[in-house]
């Protein structure tokens, strides 16, 4: 099974969890400033990734409002503690949306970690929206409409995303190492991520699985469900309950319905259904 990607934004960047919400019809853009508006917004990721290789979070904040900016930084922080050193951005490319003042923002970049001399392939793409003084990073919603748009967008970076993943998986297949530490890493921020949500966040999981249990026992079938927190993503779900990241394919083919045609962008709040994976 080939690997996929590693996708740095939502493991090991201060960036949040690319999520949506609505946005208002009153924009601040208009179409005549929108090339203007292209090299800001791509200079302004690249000026966000250097200013988290350097720590400057008050460079970070000038930068980009994040949603939930406390978590942001501790997922930062727990990145660095596990040897994450800084980005080196390769190219940002953005794409207007069709509400004036969202823009789609795509990144590659590699990564260095503390003890390898390779560095590491990896690509994010961003939702930003311009308020009236700044730029935000869109999170904390569920609109499916925005997330449709963005898949729409992301199949114009297929043979870029593709090349990506090759040199990615050139770099784990010839360095063993890198790949347990991104297991390790992963493991981390998933366990950090949890820990941070509190114990609300694990209860309402626990309750929705028993009643999903309860109803399905009524009708004599047990279903066992996962419901996506923040901070998610398919490698990090296939290594949390299905002992082995690599498979974050058979999670997606098994849940393809509830995910859409990217497996990329998971929403939180996605119901995935695990039964019978676990036993492949």
């Amino acid at each position: 099974m080939g690997k996929k990607v590693f996708c740095f934004r939502c493991c090991l960047s201060l960036t949040a969890l690319l999520l949506f919400q609505p946005v208002s019809a009153k924009s601040p853009l208009t179409k005549s400033t929108r090339p203007r508006e292209k090299r800001e917004v791509e200079n302004l990721i690249r000026d966000y990734y250097e200013a988290c290789s350097r720590e400057d979070r008050e460079r970070i904040h000038e930068l980009l409002e994040m949603g939930d900016q406390a978590l942001a930084e501790l997922r930062g922080q727990w990145a660095r503690e596990c040897g994450l050193e800084g980005y080196e951005v390769i190219r940002t490319e953005a794409q207007p949306m069709k509400e004036d003042g969202m823009w789609f923002v795509y990144a590659e970049y590699e990564v260095s970690a503390k003890g390898f001399e390779v560095t590491i392939p990896g690509a994010s793409c961003h939702v930003l929206q311009k308020t009236e003084d700044r730029w935000r990073d869109v999170s904390d919603s569920a609109s499916r409409e925005l997330s449709e748009e963005v898949q729409e967008i992301v199949h114009d970076y297929v043979d870029e995303m593709g090349e990506v993943n090759r040199r990615y998986n050139d770099v784990v297949a010839e360095n063993p190492e890198v790949w347990e530490w991104l297991n390790t890493v992963a493991q981390v921020m998933q366990e950090k991520t949890y820990a941070e949500l509190g114990k609300e966040e694990e209860n309402r999981q626990e309750n929705q699985q028993q009643e999903n249990r309860q109803g399905d026992s009524e009708q004599g079938t047990q279903e066992d469900i996962y419901i996506v927190l923040p901070g998610d993503c398919l490698w990090h779900i296939a290594e949390l309950r299905l002992g082995d990241g690599r498979k974050w394919t058979e999670l997606y083919e098994w849940n393809r319905e509830a995910i859409g045609e990217n497996p990329d962008l998971i929403l939180t709040g996605t119901e995935l259904r695990l039964s019978d994976l676990d036993k492949k």
